[in-house]
């Protein structure tokens, strides 16, 4: 059934329960009446015949401040008697009147004479009494029903109880159908839908097939589930064959270029001519470039691919950062840049000694690249802002991001700059960014700081690039320390 009928059919019960109670209550209060009626009946009679025989005297009805000690004696204490004069001044009541009730209209005095009137609490019969043919008062006896009113209460209790009762019951049967039927399989659906950002899958689910609204929903999810998997999927095979044709792409272009450099750097050592020699040194210049790039794409598909794995091991930072400052002096010389370094970073750390060397390997061909001719480049290593060197650009130093337990590799370079925009779009792969102060060229990133960024983040560590504007460029690599 439809969870719309099943909810229109639950508020059509809850409705209808209290119109049945009562029902149901006056019923059985009626069925009960009538059981004991007919003895009620006879022993109300018998009693008021026996009241009756002390009310019939004349005498009662013509003083009006008579006094009524006698009569008050002789009639049961179960019993009220009212005592009226003809014109309806009551005489003597049983009753506590108050002082308005002292009267009776004589329409309302001599209604329903001689008739046993049946009350729910109690038996009512008003009689007149007669003194020389004339009506010398009326008196009324009331005998209450005590026992059937006792019998009632328990009745009205056992009703009201069983009530209580049943809507108890009907509300933990609701609750338990709503658990089975919406609340569980949502929450059950609530607990896949958690999985899905996480990529497990969703098989050998236990929420029960259901022909309704959360059935459907459930039915819905599990196709959209089964198509993202699909999805997924594809879309995985799709990265694996790009990774792997990529990886296939840099081996197979090592050999050619080793051969060509080979070949090349042999026509230089047989000192041709002029022409000769500025021609092999291109094609040097070149595969060397090219093989630069590919080991760079060698090393970015080896750091997406799960199965990489960091080798890392505990070195002394100083030691390690002297080694990856070592041997730059030359190669910046025969570019005409000026290259120094400052280390003043101390402790030990955790690290993979040879991505650590492309990182700064790539950092400091990223600033040669960008560096112009007598220009300067500097490696620095430090713990805190107060140990770092004097030449390092001021505006560089007051934007470093504030770190805990660790040191700072710094590699700036003079020469132009990008914005703030491009310096963050610089460290994702294959972007290509106009590089300022160069008209119609094109900055392209490669996969150099990519690569930085990835080896870095796994070393737990950051790095940022900070323009300085006419100054130059401050990348900033910050490491914990063990």
């Amino acid at each position: 059934m439809k969870l719309k009928y099943w909810l229109s059919l639950t508020h059509l019960i809850v409705m209808l329960l209290p119109v049945i109670g009562v029902i149901l209550l006056i019923w059985i209060m009626e069925q009960a009446e009538q059981n004991r009626m007919l003895e009620e009946h006879l022993s109300v009679i018998e009693d008021m015949h026996e009241v009756e025989g002390s009310l019939q005297h004349p005498a009662l009805y013509e003083e009006a401040d008579r006094e009524y000690e006698e009569l008050e004696q002789i009639l049961p204490n179960d019993v009220d008697v009212t005592l009226y004069s003809p014109t309806g001044y009551v005489l003597f009541s049983t009753f506590h009147l108050p002082s308005s009730s002292y009267f009776y209209s004589r329409e309302n005095l001599y209604q329903n004479l001689y008739e046993l009137d049946r009350r729910y609490s109690s038996y009512a019969l008003k009689n007149p009494v007669f003194s020389a043919g004339q009506i010398a008062g009326v008196y009324e006896i009331v005998i209450p029903r005590t026992a059937w009113v006792a019998e009632a209460r328990s009745y009205r209790g056992l009703i009201i109880g069983g009530f209580v009762i049943g809507v108890g019951l009907f509300y933990v049967l609701i609750m338990y159908w709503l658990s089975r039927k919406v609340t569980n399989p949502l929450f059950q659906l609530m607990e896949q839908i958690k999985r899905v950002p996480e990529g497990r899958a969703l098989k050998d689910t236990n929420i029960p097939k259901q022909n309704d609204e959360v059935g459907h929903l459930i039915q819905s999810f599990e196709q959209m589930e089964n198509r993202l998997q699909s999805a997924q999927k594809e879309r995985d095979k799709m990265q694996e064959e790009k990774k792997q044709i990529m990886a296939s792409m840099s081996h197979d272009l090592k050999t050619p270029l080793t051969t060509i450099r080979t070949y090349a750097e042999t026509l230089q050592k047989r000192q041709g001519k002029n022409d000769d020699l500025f021609f092999t040194s291109t094609i040097i210049q070149k595969a060397e470039q090219m093989k630069r790039l590919i080991e760079d794409l060698h090393t970015f598909v080896h750091l997406q691919r799960k199965e990489h794995v960091n080798k890392k091991v505990e070195v002394d930072v100083e030691e390690l950062c002297d080694m990856l400052f070592s041997g730059y002096e030359e190669w910046c010389l025969s570019e005409g840049i000026h290259y120094h370094s400052v280390n003043r970073a101390k402790g030990r750390l955790m690290a993979d000694v040879s991505h650590l060397t492309r990182v700064i390997d790539n950092l400091v061909h990223n600033a040669m690249t960008y560096t112009s001719k007598t220009g300067t480049i500097l490696t620095t290593a430090f713990q805190t802002i107060d140990d770092a060197p004097d030449d390092l650009f001021r505006e560089a130093l007051e934007r470093l991001n504030k770190k805990g337990h660790g040191f700072w590799i710094v590699v700036q370079n003079d020469g132009p700059t990008m914005s703030e925009e491009d310096s963050i779009l610089a460290f994702e792969p294959f972007v290509h960014l106009p590089q300022k102060g160069k008209k119609d060229s094109i900055h392209h990133s490669g996969l150099g700081l990519s690569i930085v960024k990835q080896i870095i983040e796994e070393h737990g560590g950051t790095v940022q690039m900070i323009p300085c504007h006419q100054k130059g460029t401050v990348i900033a690599v910050w490491l914990p320390k063990k």
